[in-house]
């Protein structure tokens, strides 16, 4: 605890504080996974902080993954990290059946993001053309390759906006089908 209220109180002297934090946030835990600090008081004093991404890490080490999505699409808009808690969550989990649970609701959380990031719900865009409609649809769709498998394209066919045109998901919908056989 006291070299995580170093680590805070020194936030502004130097970015490489920040990359030490994260660092020790991570690290400093034993073989089971437990940190060898008070990780809700890590979580408090970063988030008192403004450090979210070290909000984020503590949050993973902490297992809570939904809190950890959140602040790492909401407040940083960073899709990569994101992805990287569902990592963490994945290798928490290896073997557990729960796993497949836990992986769909992050991605899920992930996919709601992308399509809504790229525009595709927003009610302007029934006024853009239908080359744009269909290249903001196709980019947030992208990531599905990513997912490891624990999404397929049926979870993600009910996110998407009904004025969706067959022809934007064939090719995926195809491919995850032959995928299958």
């Amino acid at each position: 605890n006291v070299l995580l209220d170093v680590y805070i109180k020194l936030l502004d002297t130097s970015p490489t504080v920040v990359s030490a934090l994260n660092k020790y946030i991570f690290e400093a835990v034993d073989a089971a996974g437990n940190p060898h600090y008070d990780i809700q008081r890590a979580i408090r004093s970063c988030e008192a902080s403004g450090v979210h991404r070290s909000t984020v890490y503590a949050y993973c080490v902490s297992k809570e993954f939904d809190s950890a999505i959140h602040i790492a699409l909401q407040t940083l808009q960073d899709i990569e990290l994101a992805k990287m808690v569902t990592t963490k969550a994945a290798a928490l989990h290896e073997g557990d059946p729960k796993d497949d649970d836990v992986q769909k609701k992050l991605w899920i959380e992930i996919a709601k993001w992308s399509i809504q990031k790229s525009g595709a719900l927003d009610k302007q865009m029934e006024s853009v053309s239908q080359d744009e409609q269909r290249a903001s649809i196709r980019e947030a769709l992208n990531f599905l390759d990513q997912t490891n498998g624990a999404l397929r394209v049926e979870d993600i066919l009910p996110l998407l906006p009904d004025f969706t045109v067959i022809d934007d998901v064939k090719s995926l919908v195809l491919k995850y089908y032959f995928g299958f056989q």
